[in-house]
């Protein structure tokens, strides 16, 4: 493989690959293609056979695999050493990975440790020539800054989760190969006793291709049934607008925006949400975007495919019950 490839680093989450590996993989893939360069993707775990063949079979030329009990949970010592002697013995133009929890310490820890550039929470990432540039939001998303990046013989970029859509990528064949690093000299400072998760959303919203979400507008926790009715009927998941969680209707894990998730559903339905740009931020990238909302003026309208101006109380219940008929067709 050539000096030149992308990288992508997958992670896997509870036994199965995290959604944001394939959106990684699927901008690495686009890159390269567009350099006429090839894809590595790098998987480090414990027990991840499965998960490499999976792997190989989503658009890569090649999967690099640390598999080996010290990766049961992520350790950012034992993790930093193996990508940072992957990195320097192949020396690939571009790493790509999520700006999850683990790229955000990941990425930075070995760029520092290589003397590279990097880039982090980006929305976009360009190729032209002997020039990279990325995209990323500043001043809480008032501005979205296109950076030339300072050249390096690497060069390192976390992309923000939700914001690169899965594509469907032909199968190349990719070789798995086995990386080997001795973990004998490093120092082990970090040891996970557990992990302890926040209350999750029954369904990832992120992976939902419908999406019912409920705002300030339905003024009272009793109605927010409406929304959940409505998903419900649409086999869809529901969602909210950052009020409600500040409210304790929700927990986190549901809030679409800035401050939550960024979602890429076939279908949006936003019921009572005014559409402040911290949230419109999240769901923007729906493919077809329905507001219900009193107020006609509502920012809202001004993405929406379809919008509906009236009292969501009376609008809901009609909305859910006509689409229960079309159902049964």
């Amino acid at each position: 493989m050539s000096a030149g490839e992308i990288w992508a680093i997958a992670e896997w989450v509870d036994g199965g690959l995290d959604r944001s590996t394939f959106e990684v993989l699927s901008k690495a893939r686009e890159l390269a293609d567009s350099e006429e360069t090839s894809v590595t993707a790098i998987l480090m775990g414990y027990g991840v056979a499965g998960l490499a063949q999976e792997l190989a079979n989503r658009g890569p030329d090649r999967v690099l695999v640390a598999d080996s009990s010290d990766f049961t949970h992520y350790n950012p010592d034992v993790h930093s050493h193996i990508l940072f002697n992957a990195v320097k013995e192949f020396q690939p133009r571009l790493v790509l990975m999520s700006h999850s929890y683990v790229g955000m310490e990941l990425g930075p820890s070995v760029a520092t440790r290589l003397e590279a550039t990097i880039a982090c929470n980006c929305l976009d990432v360009k190729i032209q020539g002997e020039e990279v540039t990325v995209t990323r939001p500043m001043y809480n998303d008032k501005v979205r800054a296109e950076i030339l990046l300072k050249k390096s013989e690497t060069i390192f970029v976390t992309l923000q989760k939700g914001a690169f859509p899965v594509k469907s990528l032909p199968q190349r064949g990719a070789a798995i190969t086995n990386l080997a690093y001795p973990l004998t000299e490093v120092e082990i400072r970090t040891k996970v006793l557990r992990t302890i998760s926040g209350e999750a959303a029954a369904v990832d919203i992120t992976n939902a291709d419908v999406i019912v979400a409920g705002g300030r507008g339905l003024e009272t926790k009793e109605n927010f049934k409406l929304v959940e009715e409505l998903a419900r009927v649409l086999g869809g998941a529901v969602a909210c607008s950052r009020p409600l969680v500040d409210l304790g209707w929700l927990p986190s894990s549901y809030q679409v925006g800035l401050s939550g998730k960024t979602v890429r559903p076939k279908l949006y339905i936003a019921i009572g949400i005014s559409g402040a740009s911290q949230h419109m931020i999240g769901m923007k990238d729906a493919g077809v975007i329905v507001a219900i909302n009193k107020d006609p003026k509502a920012p809202i309208f001004e993405i929406a495919n379809y919008g509906i101006v009236g009292d969501l109380i009376k609008i809901v219940p009609i909305l859910t019950e006509e689409i229960k008929k079309l159902m049964k067709h």
